[in-house]
């Protein structure tokens, strides 16, 4: 009994790692990447900029190193993100992929949010991340819209793209990720997409308010 228990664990936690890896090295190579693309195709019409964007991609690569550390400690159950603000990491993210100069966020933000505790800031965060992700890679979306609010009980999370879409959606590794990160926090999430149309998901999570360091409000 006491073999399969830690068996199960050890497993779990190899699904941890691999998801948190995922998700940081995922996002950060799609990231380098589009800002390559846009350099390459701007090199003989406009020189200038394609210097300017490769050293944003330089700067970029350097970020994504840290990020990647930060993403091992996490691991190791550091306190790195102890006391995240989620609005400024997804205002980081979003500045970091505009420089790429084709694509466009608009960010609606309730910074009531902020009041959540930090298990939920980054539930939210790894999720948005992935789906801008997905589009990215996926859908070749150039436009996103992320909404988060809240309400007196919920959290709602959007993220919408202009993507080319899907007649079937077909859940990728990340997006069953993100569907087991919501789960864990008793919340819900939905994705729709249709050929021509983009992508778009829905996601509803229960407030849970820090009260103290070993207890926690649900509300």
């Amino acid at each position: 009994m006491h073999a399969k228990l830690k068996e199960i664990t050890i497993e779990k936690e190899r699904t941890r790692i691999a998801q948190e890896m995922h998700d940081s090295i995922g996002h950060s190579l799609i990231a380098l990447r589009m800002h390559l693309e846009f350099a390459e195709n701007m090199i003989d019409a406009n020189p200038q900029k394609a210097r300017e964007v490769l050293a944003k991609a330089h700067n970029f690569s350097q970020k994504s190193i840290k990020e990647l550390r930060k993403a091992v400690a996490v691991l190791k159950d550091q306190s790195v993100n102890s006391q995240i603000e989620l609005e400024e990491l997804l205002t980081d993210m979003i500045e970091s992929l505009e420089t790429s100069g084709n694509l466009k966020f608009t960010l609606k933000f309730d910074k009531e949010v902020e009041s959540g505790d930090q298990d939920m800031k980054n539930c939210i965060y790894n999720s948005v991340r992935e789906a801008v992700t997905n589009g990215l890679k996926h859908g070749k979306a150039q436009q996103f819209l992320i909404d988060i609010n809240k309400n007196d009980k919920r959290i709602q999370v959007v993220v919408e793209d202009n993507g080319k879409g899907c007649g079937q959606i077909k859940k990728s590794h990340g997006l069953k990720g993100i569907e087991d990160r919501i789960d864990l926090l008793n919340g819900k999430v939905s994705f729709s997409s249709e050929k021509g149309h983009g992508f778009k998901l829905f996601a509803e999570i229960p407030v849970r308010y820090q009260t103290n360091a070993k207890k926690m409000e649900v509300v």
